[in-house]
């Protein structure tokens, strides 16, 4: 709804208050909630919410001169009609409505709210029509048309905003040449998410009072010129997600008021210039071709805040130097080598480091602990070996840590269970021993837990049940005995506990986890029958049972539910009770049983036969699957 701006205690002059009248009455009739306090029976419409008054120059009367009508629900381009005689308006926000189209008289002359208008926002709406040339609006400073439909090109239409100092059209189905003619008082110009084609223009080049550029998320091709870092005002230019090409400009290094780089996801190719982030705060060269070594000097800079390199083909090793006030560092997916160093405790600000995906190798630095801050930590697929740091229990910060895929050894350290905000947690694919620490259980926000493929032993901790977030649990390919204990009820995604030494029957209470979608039990040394209550696991989509020794009945399961059950010689599908009989060992003995204590009671008391015969053909019954 509309945010609240100071009201004046004048009222409104009456022409005012007229048309402030006639506007509420218009927007009763929308079916959305009105903003707060628009109600006619009071006499002021300067308290109503998202109309700010201002006293006139008579200091008799107030005048409008803010109207915020954002996120009300109007759909009908009639609510313009209302709004334009407000001559003394200098702000108006409809944003986050469903208004389709402005009418011609709204954006000429014709309309007197425009003689005084100065904001104007109309982002987040449905508008569908051409870009108008807004020539009636001669005052206005900031215009804000994101997130729309608008099409056409740019080119003069906004030519006569000569006091424009903002313009965002983001968002829309723009095309045509991104060569504009605007005012030169132009700070901000916004044209991401668009369909501009062709080269940067040089024109833009003229603006030299911008200081934020965002033309990201068009098709824009070529190169970055040099003279963009010729703008003596510049300080943050998006070029990402379009089809740039060639070399990242060596001038980068010389813009002093550019704090924010952003050329991700194009077709950039070469090194690594020095000295880009000298004055940088963030930078973003992901998904490009980048190779040679990362600069010595680059993480250095003590502005340096962010700086992603993701999924390029740098090599060499991770420079030791690194910014105090760094907080973000991401170079997933590239060919370094060598090892973390040590050095990277410095960076004391980390709060996300992600060097997944490389050729690293040698041990993880105990030193890593230092960064107190530290929410994701991800070192997956590397050659990391060695144990990991008991430290590492102290980074109560952290939310996700990725390990999995290294050659990563020992204990999993006990000091995890000081890990209390910790969600995801992945060691799969090393070379872990030991037994599942029980400090787990304290893990209570985990909602990810994989250990899958080491050589863990021991059994599976009962307190495992407390883990009332976990989605996901993975303990496959260890070597794990004992019996399957209660599980979480959260879990949805996953449960494996395949190719381990597991033992006894699948335990009844499995059918607790209604939202499962995989069960994977296979390669254990599980018996007994397979619970028909697995039947009402409503989400589940995939069960496999293979190579146990389970016997009896498959129970029967939804169309879509794949099931998979080699490897059990007892068990089977739609069996008739004489061939369970025959193939399950355990059937047989109960029948001995049965049969044995029939006679015993018969020879014991001629009475009894009645109710042995009913015990029984009872027994009989309880066994044969339903």
């Amino acid at each position: 709804m509309a945010a609240s701006t100071h009201p004046s205690a004048l009222p409104l002059n009456t022409v005012q208050e007229i048309i402030m009248r006639d506007l509420a009455t218009f927007m009763f009739t929308i079916p959305a909630p009105l903003p707060d306090g628009w109600d006619l029976r009071f006499s002021n419409p300067c308290l109503w919410s998202g109309v700010g008054c201002s006293a006139s120059e008579s200091a008799f009367f107030s005048v409008v001169i803010n109207l915020n009508l954002s996120n009300c629900g109007i759909s009908s381009s009639r609510i313009l009609d209302y709004i334009c005689p407000l001559d003394t308006l200098q702000s108006l926000d409809l944003s986050g409505n469903s208004i389709p189209h402005l009418p011609a008289e709204f954006v000429t002359s014709n309309c007197s709210m425009t003689s005084s208008l100065v904001a104007l926002n109309l982002s987040s709406n449905r508008l569908i029509d051409q870009l108008s040339y807004f020539s009636g609006f001669r005052q206005i400073e900031v215009l804000d048309l994101s997130f729309n439909s608008l099409s056409g090109s740019v080119e003069t239409k906004l030519s006569s905003l000569l006091r424009l100092r903002s313009l965002n059209l983001s968002s829309n189905k723009l095309d045509g040449d991104i060569t504009t003619d605007m005012a030169h008082s132009l700070q901000e110009l916004v044209l991401s998410e668009n369909r501009f084609p062709g080269s940067i223009p040089r024109n833009l080049f003229r603006y030299g009072n911008l200081t934020y550029l965002d033309i990201s998320q068009n098709n824009l091709m070529g190169a970055i010129p040099d003279e963009f870092l010729k703008l003596p005002k510049l300080q943050t230019l998006l070029l990402s997600d379009n089809c740039l090409s060639g070399v990242i400009p060596s001038s980068l290094s010389n813009v002093m008021t550019l704090f924010r780089f952003a050329a991700n996801q194009n077709n950039l190719s070469g090194s690594i210039p020095n000295g880009p982030t000298k004055y940088l705060s963030n930078l973003d060269l992901s998904f490009h071709r980048l190779s040679g070594d990362i600069p010595s000097d680059l993480f250095l800079p003590p502005g340096l805040e962010t700086i992603d390199l993701t999924s390029n083909m740098l090599q060499g090793p991770i420079p030791t130097g690194f910014s105090q006030r760094l907080f973000r560092l991401m170079l997933t997916g590239n060919l370094l080598n060598g090892s973390i160093p040590e050095s990277i405790g410095e960076a004391s600000s980390l709060v996300y480091l992600e060097l997944d995906k490389n050729q690293l190798t040698g041990a993880i630095p105990w030193q890593l602990s230092k960064c107190k801050k530290l929410s994701l930590l991800n070192l997956a697929l590397n050659g990391l070996d060695g144990p990991i740091p008991d430290q590492f229990g102290n980074l109560e910060n952290l939310v996700s840590l990725e390990l999995q895929m290294n050659n990563l050894d020992g204990y999993i350290p006990g000091t995890f269970s000081g890990l209390s905000n910790l969600e995801i947690l992945n060691l799969g694919c090393n070379l872990f021993i030991g037994e599942i620490p029980q400090g787990f259980s304290q893990l209570t926000k985990l909602s990810i837990m994989n250990l899958q493929g080491n050589r863990i032993t021991g059994t599976i901790p009962n307190s495992i049940s407390s883990l009332w977030n976990l989605i996901e649990l993975n303990f496959g390919s260890n070597e794990l005995i004992g019996t399957i204990p209660t599980m979480p009820t959260s879990l949805s995604t996953l449960l494996n506990l395949s190719h381990n030494h597991l033992i006894g029957h699948i335990p009844a209470n499995i059918d607790s986890l209604v939202k499962l979608e995989v069960l994977d039990l296979s390669y254990n040394n599980l018996s007994g029958p397979v619970p028909s209550s697995l039947h009402y696991l409503i989400s589940l989509t995939m069960l496999v049972l293979s190579y146990n020794n389970l016997s009896g009945l498959i129970p029967s399961f939804r169309q879509h539910v794949a099931v998979e059950f080699t490897g059990n010689p007892n068990l089977c599908v739609n069996c008739a009770p004489d061939d369970i009989m025959a193939d399950n060992p355990d059937f047989r003995s109960a029948i001995w049983v049965a049969l044995v204590s029939y006679i015993c009671g018969f020879i014991a008391s001629f009475y009894g036969t009645g109710i042995r015969q009913g015990w029984f053909k009872g027994a009989l019954v309880n066994i044969t699957p339903a």
